[in-house]
């Protein structure tokens, strides 16, 4: 099963400072998200149950290097549609890698970044 845990931006003077770790995070124990649940919500970054060569986990909007036929450099996204996380490429052919029960290729890439840090890595 997936852990439910989420990552959340703490900005200071609108700039990134770090991330907040909330949810079930710590041998089953809950943490709370830093401030209003709605808010934290809209802004925090889900756990996607996958890890990457490094053995990091992989979040949501984080950006990855792999070798695969479609991509090199991918962004770690949501499909409604679909209830999964996929990878979506940000250079090659712009054919998107579904996940397949919350592996999304786990081990086979590594992330170097993200969105939210990184802005600069998702300009293909």
């Amino acid at each position: 099963m997936r852990e439910i845990k989420y990552r959340q931006p703490i900005w200071i003077s609108d700039k990134f400072h770090e991330w907040h770790y909330w949810g079930f995070v710590d041998k089953g124990a809950f943490t709370g998200p830093c401030y209003h649940a709605e808010k934290a919500l809209k802004e925090s970054l889900a756990f996607t149950g996958a890890w990457d060569k490094a053995g990091n986990a992989v979040y949501h909007k984080d950006v990855c290097r792999g070798n695969w036929p479609y991509a090199t450099i991918c962004l770690v996204e949501w499909d409604d549609r679909r209830c999964g996380f996929y990878l979506k490429p940000l250079d090659g052919l712009g054919r998107a890698a579904y996940d397949k029960g919350y592996k999304l290729n786990s081990g086979m890439f590594r992330v170097i970044g993200n969105a939210v840090e990184n802005s600069e890595l998702l300009v293909g």
